[in-house]
């Protein structure tokens, strides 16, 4: 018994030796470096904080291997598991029980899309609420995990709103907000999970692929805000998003000297990757003066020729030098603005920019840029004040032939002072028409034609303004009528989609809204009437048509709309070509529209779409009756064209041929910003050539207050408004045959 125990002694001895000398060799050996893989992508909050639930964490996906999550300190080691380390267990989750809310209790449930299957494991958490985020009862707990049947339930809220988060690894986080009040509980809530779409690119410097650099995905649009998502750049340049929620993306660089400012947008399809290119980019550096002084707080504006309209700017320092970035290489105009009282802008060169470094000094006062014109505005109005803060454009003009002259480019703009007076420097020798589109509307444009010979300072050039009688305020009745339901196709929900209700008759307002991932739209500030429904998706297989008309009474209204209904199960497809060649035409080259017809006249717009690749087009959702199909160009040189088809209810009327011929054209560019330099978001466009309204006109969205179009050849009386159509500015343009012309506009607000 004794040795026994001397045995079982000595055993344990080794064995604790053993386990120590093990701990030592084990502690002794660094860390294992990570290995270098793609593009890290980190959910944000909208506060900048990382998303999910609980302590802040990130998320690192190394090539081959599943995501794994670590505590964000930065200086703490990357270490992999022992392999012969026991694999802990998933958590057993309970099922919360089902069953209606309580007054101030939220209920909802987890699914995932589309076969609505419960999901497990999501977690849903308080992020705001209001009247405050220290709002007492708080609930408790703040934040909740599905069980098996996806229930998920929080108590504790006080009335106000609130929003909540629902977190599930390995998908995009899903927002939504509820409203709690003292008597009523709040509805059950469903939060659909499903299989988003993939964002990746590649950033490149003059230098090659940028590397550590941030991008930013944001759901708002272009870039701006702390963003949805965001990424780092590998050693390659290359960045990746993963499952983001079908819809209109932008990407931002964050970054500074080569990569400010660069920005792109992208639309992201369920179970696709989308690709983004940022390509490498360039800056212009130099120096402003005048007159051989260096010219100080001097903005330089550097504007694309050709393609997508793109500008950059910069302040010049104190003594004068400026830099540019931002810059995509190619052909650039530059113009340089000074913000002294009266200010001015005027082009001062065009130049071709290269990748990298370009410099060019903007010498004003010298050589071409050496005449100079000064005035004063004033009024025919008996005891008014001199116009002030009006916008006077200088358009350069050139002789066809000998006493022929016609427009060109706008080159310069003058902003007069508080008394009128108003001063161009840097300007080119030559012959200028001069416009004054003067603030308010009691006042009307004035035209006059000014020559200025080389090196000429040219001052005491007066321009009176006759009056005009202003417009009577449109009367805005107040609202009284709400719109809601749902919208399904082929029994599913239709998210996200838009639904736009247009008033039948009186000033043919409209509303706008998008459903949400229930199919749910909400309508708001309708007057009681007649109303026209429509619904339009954007992006792959998208269509847009009108599907209802309803009867709206005071207080609330309900419409659930079904797009499968045998009602709206007509169609009209065919093809789009080019009359002579017989060439396709795509979405590039025309939009089509769809409008009822009676008799011979066009009636009311029930439907858009676009031509494929293949010119192949497609309405969708048509009632039976009569119709015009209206093709209009989008660029190029084509007319017009106009088809008339009859469908059947609840029919196809296929073959449909749609030709179009060419038109002599030009493209004109307009450059739409307010008075502070911030770009007009939604503008109207007419065109009146020989007293007609001509092709080219239109109504349309730019965040960069930037919309191109195309008008027959010849000089055009053009009105460019707001979306409201309350201000307004009107420009002369002569358009040549395959030029494209530059228009600034500045809408100046009306006067108070």
């Amino acid at each position: 018994m004794r040795r026994k125990h001397r045995f079982a002694v000595i055993v344990a001895l080794l064995a604790l030796a053993g386990l120590v000398w093990w701990a030592l060799q084990d502690g002794s050996k660094p860390a294992p470096a990570e290995p270098p893989g793609p593009a890290t992508t980190a959910a944000q909050d909208n506060d900048g904080r990382s998303e999910g639930p609980g302590d802040r964490r990130r998320r690192v996906r190394l090539p081959g291997k599943e995501s794994a999550e670590a505590p964000a300190t930065d200086d703490s080691p990357s270490e992999e598991p022992s392999k012969s380390a026991p694999v802990a267990e998933a958590p057993q989750r309970e099922n919360l029980p089902e069953g209606p809310a309580a007054v101030g209790e939220l209920v909802g449930r987890g699914l995932l899309f589309p076969d609505r299957s419960p999901i497990e494991g999501a977690v849903v958490r308080v992020r705001w609420g209001v009247p405050g985020r220290d709002v007492v009862p708080y609930p408790d707990p703040e934040q909740v995990t599905t069980g098996p049947n996806g229930i998920f339930r929080i108590a504790g809220f006080a009335p106000g709103t609130y929003q909540f988060e629902a977190a599930l690894e390995g998908r995009a986080p899903r927002r939504f907000r509820v409203v709690f009040t003292a008597a009523q509980p709040a509805d059950e809530v469903e939060v659909l999970f499903g299989a988003g779409g993939r964002v990746e690119g590649r950033l490149e410097s003059a230098d090659g692929p940028a590397a550590g650099v941030t991008v930013r995905i944001n759901r708002s649009g272009v870039g701006g805000g702390p963003g949805l998502l965001s990424g780092t750049t590998d050693a390659a340049g290359e960045f990746r998003f993963e499952d983001l929620p079908p819809g209109a993306y932008g990407l931002e660089v964050d970054g500074a000297g080569a990569f400010h400012s660069r920005t792109a947008s992208v639309t992201v399809i369920a179970g696709e990757t989308s690709r983004v290119e940022f390509a490498s980019q360039a800056f212009l550096a130099g120096v402003v003066t005048w007159d051989g002084e260096r010219l100080a707080e001097a903005i330089v504006r550097v504007a694309r020729n050709g393609g997508e309209y793109r500008s950059e700017q910069s302040q010049s320092a104190a003594d004068g030098a400026f830099r540019v970035d931002g810059l995509t290489p190619g052909e650039h105009r530059i113009t340089v603005q000074v913000l002294d009282d009266p200010g001015f802008a005027v082009d001062v060169a065009t130049t071709t920019l290269v990748a990298g470094e370009n410099r060019m000094d903007l010498l004003l006062g010298q050589g071409d840029l050496s005449a100079t014109i000064s005035g004063q505005l004033s009024t025919a109005v008996p005891g008014g004040a001199p116009p002030s803060r009006a916008q006077i454009t200088f358009l350069v003009m050139t002789e066809k032939a000998e006493g022929t002259w016609e427009l060109g480019a706008q080159v310069a703009m003058a902003f007069p002072d508080a008394s009128g007076a108003f001063r161009v420097r840097g300007l080119r020798p030559g012959r200028y028409h001069v416009m004054v589109y003067p603030r308010g509307g009691n006042l009307q444009t004035a035209r006059v034609d000014v020559t200025l010979a080389p090196g000429e300072r040219k001052g005491g050039f007066e321009i009176q303004l006759e009056a005009r009688e202003p417009r009577e305020p449109r009367q805005e009745t107040p609202s009284a009528a709400v719109l809601s339901g749902v919208v399904t196709d082929g029994g599913r929900p239709l998210a996200r989609a838009f639904v736009r209700v247009a008033e039948e008759a009186g000033e043919g307002r409209s509303r706008q809204t998008r459903t949400d991932e229930m199919g749910r739209y909400l309508v708001k500030r309708l007057d009681p009437g007649k109303w026209r429904v429509h619904v339009q998706v954007v992006g792959k297989g998208g269509f847009a048509a009108e599907v209802a008309l309803a009867e709206i009474a005071e207080g609330r209204n309900r419409l659930d709309i079904r797009l499968d209904s045998d009602e709206l199960a007509g169609e009209i497809r065919g093809r789009v070509i080019e009359r002579v060649t017989g060439r396709a035409l795509t979405s590039k080259d025309v939009v089509l529209w769809l409008t009822t017809r009676v008799g011979d006249a066009m009636g009311r717009h029930v439907g858009m779409t676009n031509p494929d690749a293949s010119g192949s087009f497609r309405f969708r959702h048509v009632r039976g009756g009569q119709y015009r199909i209206l093709a209009t160009p989008r660029g190029g040189s084509l007319r017009n064209c106009e088809v008339d088809v009859d469908v059947v209810t609840g029919q196809t009327a296929e073959r449909v041929e749609v030709s179009l011929e060419e038109l002599r054209t030009g493209a004109v560019r307009f450059v739409v910003r307010q008075e502070d330099g911030t770009p007009v978001r939604q503008v109207k466009i007419s065109s009146m050539l020989d007293g007609e309204a001509r092709q080219g006109s239109m109504s349309a969205n730019s965040d960069s207050g930037v919309y191109e179009t195309h008008f027959e050849i010849g000089v055009h009386e053009i009105t460019v408004g707001d979306g409201s159509d309350s201000v307004r500015a009107a420009v002369t343009v002569d358009v040549g045959e395959g030029e494209t012309t530059v228009v600034e506009v500045v809408l100046l607000p009306p006067e108070q």
